[in-house]
């Protein structure tokens, strides 16, 4: 499986209140809104943008439960242990231009089987996904951090101490952890 890019963390991982108490807001209030967005992150950025948001796949692939990135996850986010994990990469662009990354990892074999269809196909977001095949769904846990992500910077050409917003969250379909999710904000976002 490739690797999601991993942050070497700068501030956070801190739930979004928190966050802002503790190191201030963001330059932007747009950039506020997104961050603490809890609902489809798509969607709030196609109300923003008034475009559409596509989805690029980078890399989808399953994978093992244990197969965690310790620097992405803690204890408690884990998905349902035995499941079977489908893990992928995708790149949210607006403009043709990518704007997010967002690497998720779904317990494929918990969800209905259009969902798992929908979701196997990896040409739409997650949240809209999950709300259009699995009825109530709930993003908790939302977490905040600022990091260097070397390996992002260089293939984005981008300086390699550039610092980038990155959020992490977990999917709950009737309470149940399904998917766990880690975003990257990218600096044309919501300035």
């Amino acid at each position: 499986m490739r690797q999601p890019f991993l942050p070497q963390l700068l501030k956070g991982w801190l739930p979004v209140d928190a966050y802002f108490k503790r190191f201030g807001l963001p330059h932007s209030p747009r950039l506020q809104a997104a961050l603490s967005c809890t609902d489809s992150l798509t969607r709030h950025l196609e109300t923003e943008s008034h475009q559409t948001v596509r989805v690029r796949l980078e890399h989808q692939a399953p994978m093992l439960d244990d197969a965690d990135e310790s620097s992405l996850w803690d204890q408690q986010q884990r998905l349902p242990p035995q499941s079977m994990i489908l893990a992928r990469s995708v790149w949210l662009l607006l403009e043709d231009q990518a704007r997010l990354y967002a690497h998720s990892q779904v317990a494929i074999d918990q969800l209905s089987p259009a969902a798992k269809t929908a979701i196997e196909q990896g040409d739409e977001p997650l949240g809209s996904l999950f709300l259009a095949h699995e009825g109530k769904v709930e993003r908790t846990d939302l977490e905040l951090a600022e990091a260097h992500i070397p390996d992002l910077a260089a293939r984005l050409g981008h300086e390699s101490n550039q610092s980038y917003w990155c959020r992490r969250s977990l999917f709950r379909v009737n309470h149940e952890i399904r998917a766990r999710i880690y975003e990257i904000f990218l600096p044309l976002l919501l300035s």
